[in-house]
């Protein structure tokens, strides 16, 4: 009896292990396939359309290292990324601050190749403005599986020994009252 509790305890990981990687896996193309997004900037609305590379449910565009970006737009426009808590440099391109119409490579940094931050916030200043429309931004799928992922992991790996083992104390328990 003890035991088939242990397992049905058990058996409540793997559903949340396939959600886990249905989830994670929908995050990059299949390796190998080399993105060539393109983010069509709409000078009246300023707002943006993203094609030829995979979206997210908000359609940010979700791009792997060494994919490239295209910024178009009919007029020049500067793509400001924002820095990370305002001290640090956060960028997934050259350069912070790049122009339209060039076809930009991601590189992404530091913190994106240490998986703590992937998303990357710009703004979008059309040439001779001051005023700058805000973009969604960028996400780039780090190189290899996400440390939130194994931290996900490791938490539910040791839920469910918790789990086990209060059963088993329990039953334990049982058992010793009823010797008795």
């Amino acid at each position: 009896m003890k035991h088939a509790k242990i397992l049905a305890c058990r058996l409540l990981l793997v559903p949340s292990l396939v959600l886990l990687s249905c989830y994670y896996s929908k995050a990059q193309p299949p390796p190998g396939t080399v993105q060539n997004c393109i983010v069509d900037i709409d000078t009246v609305g300023c707002t943006v359309t993203v094609s030829h590379c995979a979206v997210d449910a908000n359609k940010d565009p979700w791009v792997n290292l060494n994919d490239t970006v295209t910024w178009k737009a009919s007029r020049p426009y500067s793509i400001d990324f924002k820095r990370y808590m305002s001290v640090f440099s956060h960028t997934p391109v050259s350069a912070s601050t790049i122009s339209s119409g060039h076809q930009e490579t991601v590189l992404g940094d530091s913190l994106c190749k240490k998986h703590v931050s992937c998303y990357y916030k710009y703004s979008l200043t059309r040439q001779g403005e001051t005023k700058a429309c805000i973009d969604p931004g960028v996400r780039v799928v780090p190189p290899s599986a996400n440390f939130v992922f194994y931290l996900e992991l490791v938490a539910l790996v040791g839920l469910v020994g918790l789990v086990s083992f209060a059963v088993w104390k329990i039953m334990t328990r049982k058992r010793a009252l009823s010797l008795k």
